[in-house]
């Protein structure tokens, strides 16, 4: 009886090593899984940090392209971020790109830049006359636009570019329109704030048209000297004031405005409706642009170290952080 109750104590022993042994190797390999999980998310967050070579606008599947202020790379080498990897490369053919938005023909097959428009030119050295709007098609290659030419924006239906043209820094800057052929430029606002302040920094101006083509948003200074949002005829008229703000990009359904404005990232009505603010955030946010399907805002974020690029639903809410990039990041736009 004795020689029994041992041989059973002897396997319920057995049975409770083996069950500890099943259960060591189950968390064996879940703990497994969950490094190889941090591992591919770590490689998510740094990826636009490494060194991936210039790939073609056509082999790339980023849909926000954005300025970069990599080391060892010329200042503002433009790249494409994918937003749900997270991933983000060179842009092949944008060498020569200055720190300047850029933004996608309504088709996505074509990439409005500015950049140097003499090779090899000493990018310390460049000025007036030297830059100017570039056009880069989808296997990398580009052709010069305008030169003396910031800030473009595409009509809706892909065949005019709005443009600031600052020639000579001399107070003659203004907003153009030509269709992409080049041919038949006319000025629409004359007497724009020059593109270079007295303190030399850049002011970068930005334009955005309607979705109907009617009409196209800018920012400049009022008389008081005040940054404010102005609405002009794309076909010539008298501009007018809508806003106190900077930056304005044009909702996809046309009924509203979202611009930054000390900082925050504001929403107004195209009728001249009530403003409202999107977010409070610890954030210096500028720069916002919708989403092609008007649900969700990329914009510039600045926390004191460096400027990032973030994400954020129309309504304010799941805030985030695409490029976690200790350089800085600038000048967002869809592609669509």
């Amino acid at each position: 009886m004795r020689n029994r109750a041992m041989i059973h104590l002897t396997k319920q022993h057995s049975k409770s090593v083996a069950t500890e042994q099943n259960c060591l190797g189950t968390a064996l390999k879940l703990l497994k899984t969950a490094l190889k999980l941090m591992y591919l998310t770590l490689l998510v967050l740094v990826s636009g940090c490494q060194n991936h070579p210039p790939v073609p606008l056509g082999q790339s599947d980023g849909n926000i392209i954005f300025v970069s202020y990599q080391p060892n790379d010329p200042p503002g080498w433009l790249y494409l971020l994918n937003t749900h990897s997270k991933r983000w490369v060179k842009v092949m053919g944008a060498e020569y790109s200055v720190p300047d938005p850029a933004t996608f023909s309504p088709d996505g097959s074509t990439l409005a830049f500015v950049g140097v428009l003499v090779e090899n030119l000493d990018r310390s050295d460049y000025g007036y006359g030297m830059e100017g709007i570039m056009l880069l098609n989808a296997q990398g290659h580009t052709t010069v636009f305008r030169p003396c030419s910031f800030s473009p924006a595409w009509s809706p239906d892909g065949q005019h570019l709005a443009f600031y043209k600052d020639c000579d820094g001399d107070g003659d800057a203004s907003l153009n329109v030509a269709p992409i052929d080049g041919l038949g430029e006319r000025e629409l606002v004359a007497g724009l704030t020059p593109r270079v302040a007295e303190d030399n920094t850049i002011q970068h101006i930005r334009l955005s048209w309607s979705m109907d083509g009617h009409y196209i948003a800018y920012d400049n200074k009022d008389a008081s000297g005040r940054w404010c949002i102005w609405v002009v005829p794309s076909e010539g008229g008298t501009p007018r004031q809508l806003a106190f703000g900077r930056h304005p990009t044009w909702a996809p359904d046309g009924s509203e405005i979202v611009f930054d404005r000390d900082g925050d990232i504001w929403i107004v009505s195209t009728d001249g409706g009530a403003e409202r603010k999107l977010m409070d955030i610890p954030i210096q946010a500028e720069w916002p642009a919708w989403s092609p399907d008007g649900q969700m805002l990329a914009f510039e974020g600045n926390q004191g170290a460096d400027t990032e690029i973030y994400l954020v639903k129309r309504d304010g809410s799941e805030l985030e952080n695409l490029t976690h990039n200790s350089e800085w990041d600038r000048f967002p736009a869809w592609r669509p």
